[in-house]
């Protein structure tokens, strides 16, 4: 009920054995007195008229009232115009921040991260396959060079033979 507001509340008791004429209706008027100048909001948490509301909760005029904060807001001039979110979690990986008026929880793109995380060491492998066909795993052994003696011993073996390699002449 509001602060400095009245109900009016209506109560059908029904006999029990069934005789209508002992039903009756009870009526009930509640009143809620205003709150004194001095204190002049209600703050439910406390339950106490008070002179300024308590975090999470913002003064409301017209209700003479403490109402609540938007989810996540610790203090707030409006329902919707957060000034200060909860404090964020890192342990826990829950972020927030404040835009617009409104504290935002920040979701982590798991699935993406997961899938960026499978693309760079599928790059990392292909790189490292590369790397050792290239460099390591040929398997023809390049030509050495002969040594001085052995190209001076072929020329006079060729002199000896001729041209055409046999030593008819």
């Amino acid at each position: 009920m509001m602060v400095n507001g009245s109900r009016l509340v209506q109560l059908r008791v029904r006999a029990a054995n069934g005789d209508a004429a002992q039903n009756r209706t009870y009526q009930l008027s509640a009143f809620r007195a205003p709150c004194p100048l001095a204190q002049p909001f209600y703050a439910p948490d406390v339950r106490l008229c008070a002179m300024t509301c308590n975090d999470g909760y913002f003064p409301r005029e017209a209700t003479s009232r403490c109402e609540m904060c938007s989810e996540h807001c610790v203090r707030c001039r409006s329902w919707d115009l957060c000034e200060v979110c909860e404090a964020s979690q890192w342990q826990a990986l829950h972020f927030l921040r404040l835009a617009d008026g409104r504290c935002q929880l920040l979701r982590i793109p798991w699935r993406l991260l997961l899938l960026g995380g499978c693309a760079a060491i599928g790059v990392v492998s292909l790189c490292f396959c590369f790397l050792f066909a290239c460099c390591w795993g040929s398997t023809s052994r390049p030509k050495r060079r002969k040594p001085v003696q052995d190209l001076e011993q072929e020329e006079q073996s060729q002199r000896l033979l001729g041209i055409s390699g046999s030593d008819e002449d």
